[in-house]
């Protein structure tokens, strides 16, 4: 399906990001044995993003960050915001609980693997624009990696999801006799 839904995007022109994320959405709502795939495609994909994230820093070019200075600054700042008021509305609509209304948003501050896709396809679709593109965009997310853990956690503390359980006890090793 993969291989069948980028050969329909390359003949009708249309994005493959976007489509290999639809094809996963549509697997993980219709599937019944989603979870089991999930569960394998989760034990090969650190070294492909690992490669992902490697690929994309080297290109990154740092002499292109003072030029692109506001826009970069702004980008960050509508992003973390727009996360959090589009967290925000989305749990209002749905009655989510008060605490994921009040925290979601700030626990998606550090995901942005899917920006780093978008701005790697702005390096061919916008050729006089990809690179600072890519600049801002990398930048943010360095920036979104280092600042993102840390509020995540004080989000997910103060909304009562860690912090106060119990670790599991560990179970006794059984002597072999």
């Amino acid at each position: 399906m993969i291989l069948f839904a980028l050969a329909l995007c390359d003949l009708l022109n249309l994005s493959n990001l976007l489509c290999i994320m639809m094809l996963g959405a549509v697997m993980t709502n219709l599937c019944s044995s989603a979870n089991i795939i999930i569960e394998q495609t989760d034990r090969f994909t650190p070294p492909i993003f690992l490669l992902f994230f490697v690929i994309s820093g080297a290109d990154l070019n740092l002499s292109v960050l003072p030029t692109v200075g506001l826009v970069g600054l702004c980008y960050i700042v509508v992003r973390v915001v727009g996360k959090w008021i589009g967290a925000m509305v989305g749990s209002l609509l749905v009655n989510a609980h008060p605490n994921v209304q009040k925290y979601l948003g700030l626990t998606l501050i550090p995901q942005a693997g899917v920006a780093i896709g978008m701005a790697q396809m702005a390096l061919v679709k916008l050729p006089a624009y990809g690179h600072k593109i890519q600049a801002v965009v990398l930048a943010g997310t360095l920036i979104y990696e280092l600042i993102g853990p840390v509020v995540t956690k004080i989000a997910l503390t103060k909304a009562g999801e860690i912090g106060n359980a119990e670790p599991p006890a560990c179970p006794a090793p059984v002597a072999k006799a």
